[in-house]
């Protein structure tokens, strides 16, 4: 009788202990969608892609095979206008790699590799009201080099007729017309800022500045967000290698396979998800990074951190409603997502798609002995949880950040 008393509260004990095993794990259940696709805690992961924006990534015209299906106009080579000033330095000695003046703003001379004819040597003090530096002002725009746009029928870049006034750049591309307002930074010599506005209720067009700010593309929102015209859908299962530099490498089994690698400015992040209960979501984004240094005779390879442009990553999200976080490589939601249903009552799905820097590429060496070159190989998951949750899972308040 005690070993049948002793039984059963042992099952009992098993009992308890596997219910609440199970509440423990449901509690964490939701951030378990991270990387994969399907259905945990009323919480869908639909499909997670790339997007190849890519015109003709197999094209031998680099010009060509840089470009994005949905690029309405490309203006490089801007010269900004200034005015020069000069200041006294502030520095106490003279520093190795600037460039000094004297009181009549000629240009002074440092010594050397054991010349003669020297005005100061580096780390010398600096006499008091006598030493100037150079300062620059940008005033506006002076000229743009280069205006084109991609005749699809002739297969050729055509230039546009532009003007160029202080601080705008209009011209007219099939049919729009296209001004683009932008604002200069006075001190670094960059445009910071361009907008794009035309005369057409059915063009909306966007602007994307070049790594050295000196450049941007135009591009046509509508295209970007077309499954038809904009770009072709690929697997994010598994990682996708990107070229970084307007070069592109391939291993000899790569160009064996034919493989043909889209520019990392071409790529697109996407994701579809389905939640019947609020969450918060985030994209945690994966990137290596490879240099290739290729001789003649061989090849070496060695890896290098992220490039940034302008202090930022060329994943940085360009949209209010998300935030980057860049030690983390997150890009975060910021508000609650709460469930959507249709007027039949059935779940509605959210999808979000993030464009990888449009205009971006990674400044290689320029050098006679090698050629040089970057690969980037770039995953993503996405970590969607319980909105109760998300503060202690993730160690923030996702309701702040960003702010």
């Amino acid at each position: 009788m005690k070993r049948t008393k002793y039984l059963i509260t042992y099952i009992i004990g098993l009992l308890v202990l596997s219910i609440s095993i199970s509440v423990v794990f449901a509690a964490f259940v939701f951030n378990q969608v991270a990387t994969v696709t399907g259905n945990f805690g009323g919480i869908t992961i639909v499909h997670k892609d790339f997007y190849d924006y890519s015109y003709n990534k197999a094209s031998n015209d680099k010009k060509v095979s840089k470009l994005r299906k949905d690029t309405v106009a490309i203006i490089d080579n801007i010269i900004l206008a200034s005015t020069d000033t000069y200041e006294l330095t502030s520095d106490q000695v003279y520093v190795d790699g600037k460039a000094y003046y004297n009181n009549s703003h000629v240009l002074l001379k440092p010594y050397v590799n054991d010349e003669t004819a020297y005005d100061y040597e580096v780390g010398d003090a600096i006499p008091a009201s006598t030493v100037y530096e150079l300062k620059k002002q940008y005033t506006g725009l002076s000229s743009v080099g280069t205006c084109q746009y991609y005749n699809t029928s002739s297969g050729e870049f055509t230039d546009l007729v532009k003007t160029v006034n202080t601080n705008s750049i209009s011209f007219t591309v099939n049919t729009v017309s296209v001004t683009i307002t932008c604002t200069v930074n006075q001190n670094a010599g960059v445009i910071s800022t361009a907008t794009v506005t035309t005369n057409s209720e059915t063009a909306h067009y966007r602007t994307q500045l070049d790594v050295d700010g000196l450049g941007m593309l135009v591009l046509d929102d509508d295209i970007t967000s077309s499954s038809t015209d904009g770009y072709s859908v690929i697997d994010a299962s598994t990682a996708i290698t990107c070229s970084a530099s307007e070069d592109k490498y391939y291993t000899e089994a790569e160009k064996t396979a034919g493989a043909q690698h889209p520019y990392l400015s071409q790529l697109g992040l996407h994701f579809e998800f389905k939640a019947e209960i609020a969450v918060y979501v985030r994209i945690h984004i994966r990137d290596a990074w490879e240099k290739i240094k290729e001789y003649t005779t061989s090849s070496r390879e060695t890896y290098t951190i992220k490039d940034q442009v302008s202090g930022q990553s060329p994943f940085t999200v360009n949209d209010s409603e998300w935030y980057y976080d860049e030690d983390t490589n997150c890009v975060y939601l910021k508000q609650m997502y709460v469930p959507q249903y249709d007027n039949a009552g059935n779940l509605i799905s959210k999808e979000y798609t993030f464009n990888v820097n449009e205009a971006y590429f990674y400044q290689v060496a320029s050098t006679t002995a090698y050629t040089e070159y970057v690969n980037v190989q770039v995953s993503f998951t996405i970590d969607i949880v319980q909105a109760n949750r998300a503060k202690a899972l993730w160690k923030l308040d996702p309701s702040t950040i960003g702010q």
